[in-house]
């Protein structure tokens, strides 16, 4: 006959091997999961580069695309010259050009532009008029349906076409207004940081502006004052603001 253990040291020893078991167990688990994490980092390495060079593609054929589209290679010989064109979207809709300089200036606004449009609409003006300065507002109408990187390559690619369609311009930014409305601001501030980072990089453009009289402080808090209800387009109050800052930062820069 065996060895005669009591029920005590039965349980004792069972509860024993039952831990060697599960303490066994969980270290397998825990491999198995690293291993299953490793495998995932590098499928998910190899799936971002494919989409990294395939986005990369897609950029480039899309600036081809534009600039076939634009005909760059021959320059619009223009009738007369002008000083400034200020060319944007609908937040720029109620400016008034005569309060922002007293040079000859022209103001373009297309509701819910995109920099496609405003290609096409300088392409235009551009037929019959050379501009010493050409500022841009633009920007808005991609949010919040496009990430931040998105939306800050797209502005940078549109003011190297901007900058290739009008070589003997000033090329100036007007960076995205801040928002009241909760679900457009996502990303604003890091698609104008973008831009103010790497605008240097694009030759001969102008530094971005700065309208620093739509935050009530130095922490950024916006001056709601300046919105309509719906958070995004100007009040009155607002309208004057920006007129304000562009005549500074045109006098400015």
């Amino acid at each position: 006959m065996g060895e005669h253990y009591t029920e005590r040291e039965i349980i004792i020893r069972l509860t024993k091997v039952e831990k060697i078991c599960a303490d066994r167990q969980s270290t397998i688990d825990r491999l198995c999961s690293k291993v299953m994490n490793l495998e995932n980092e590098l499928r998910l390495l190899k799936s971002s580069r494919a989409d990294a060079l395939a986005n990369l593609g897609l950029k480039i054929a899309a600036i081809e695309q534009q600039i076939a589209h634009l005909n760059l290679s021959e320059p619009p010989v223009a009738t007369s010259t002008k000083e400034i064109l200020i060319l944007g979207d609908s937040i720029i809709k109620h400016l008034d050009a005569a309060k922002i300089s007293d040079k000859e200036t022209d103001l373009k606004c297309i509701p819910g532009a995109q920099c496609d449009d405003l290609l096409r609409a300088l392409a235009t003006q551009l037929k019959s008029t050379n501009y010493k300065h050409i500022i841009c507002h633009v920007g808005t109408n991609y949010i919040p349906q496009h990430d931040p990187r998105y939306v800050s390559n797209k502005l940078k690619d549109f003011l190297a076409l901007v900058r290739m369609m009008a070589p003997n311009s000033q090329i100036t930014w007007s960076p995205i207004l801040p928002k009241t409305n909760d679900s457009l601001k996502r990303g604003i501030n890091e698609i104008n940081k973008s831009i103010f980072d790497t605008t240097h990089l694009i030759k001969k453009l102008n530094s971005p502006f700065n309208h620093t009289l739509f935050f009530k402080d130095r922490k950024g808090q916006v001056n709601s004052r300046l919105f309509c209800k719906d958070g995004v387009h100007l009040s009155h109050e607002g309208v004057a603001a920006l007129e304000n800052s562009f005549k500074w930062n045109i006098q400015n820069k």
